[in-house]
């Protein structure tokens, strides 16, 4: 298969955290904290107007202890809490039980509460389980039976096809010959046809157009059918009619229908007759062929 080559999506960049979500009282760069004014620490959860305070006059909840260091005070929190009093509890990683099937990454969204998976290319879902045809995705989907590659915006083509797409044919004259009864047919690569080299009377690229019209007007009477061909027409006469544009009249009596017992009348010459049978002696029915 012929591959033509085209560049590769990105990866996801890898999400930034911060501690305990900078408290809610900063904003998170690069896994830093920038507090807002009047907090301090690395997850902000400290106020400058704890620096006034000592242990002497701070209660820390949860059977943490406060220290002092510098004339700051500070609870010592135990795992799983935290707070300038360790009063809250610190909500677990989001992404510690989310499973992006080794095809992504978990990122963190709404200030850090949800989990989701952040997809490398090539694939797609919650999960990141699903193969993405990066082909269609960016505008170029392959057609002719073409596959998208892997990872890639690239189409592997058949063999008889080619092109970022695969949108031309190699030979439009294999390996099947579209010219009907295997008359000659010659491939075009600037126009991406083909032509058939055709019997005497026909044309058009499948030979399906005949060159001379016979039909048109038609030669046939009495509203009989026209049919065309290379070598002139045939008219294909309605009931009642005969000849070979239709033009003679067809009398029923000359059929005779009517039994030896019988005589032919004609009742009615349209649309295309008919005729009654007028018995004789001890002959009867609709064509005289009873004898009473």
């Amino acid at each position: 298969m012929s591959v033509h080559a085209c560049s590769t999506l990105p990866l996801p960049l890898q999400a930034y955290d911060c501690v305990n979500r900078c408290s809610d009282h900063g904003t998170c760069h690069q896994g830093q904290c920038r507090c807002y004014h009047g907090y301090y620490g690395d997850d902000c959860s400290y106020t400058y107007a704890s620096k006034l305070l000592s242990c002497t006059n701070v209660t820390c909840h949860n059977g943490s202890a406060c220290t002092e260091e510098g004339g700051v005070w500070g609870c010592n929190c135990p795992p799983r809490l935290t707070g300038q009093y360790c009063e809250r509890n610190v909500l677990p990683d989001p992404c510690r039980d989310v499973d992006c099937r080794g095809n992504g990454v978990c990122t963190r969204t709404n200030y850090g509460r949800d989990p989701k998976c952040s997809c490398y290319a090539g694939y797609k879902g919650r999960k990141c389980s699903l193969l993405s045809d990066l082909c269609a995705e960016s505008g170029r989907e392959c057609v002719n039976n073409g596959t998208c590659v892997t990872n890639t915006t690239q189409c592997a083509c058949p063999p008889e096809f080619w092109g970022e797409q695969c949108q031309y044919r190699i030979n439009y004259c294999l390996p099947t010959n579209p010219c009907p009864g295997g008359h000659l047919c010659t491939h075009h690569n600037i126009t991406q046809n083909y032509s058939c080299s055709c019997p005497n009377g026909y044309t058009g690229i499948n030979c399906s157009q005949l060159i001379l019209d016979y039909c048109s007007p038609s030669p046939c009477f009495n509203n009989a059918t026209c049919v065309n061909s290379p070598q002139g027409y045939e008219c294909l006469c309605l009931r009642g009619y005969k000849g070979g544009r239709c033009r003679k009249r067809e009398y029923p009596c000359r059929r005779s229908p009517c039994g030896v017992g019988g005589r032919c009348r004609i009742v009615l010459y349209e649309p295309w007759g008919s005729v009654t049978c007028q018995c004789h002696g001890s002959y009867t029915g609709q064509y005289c062929e009873l004898v009473t």
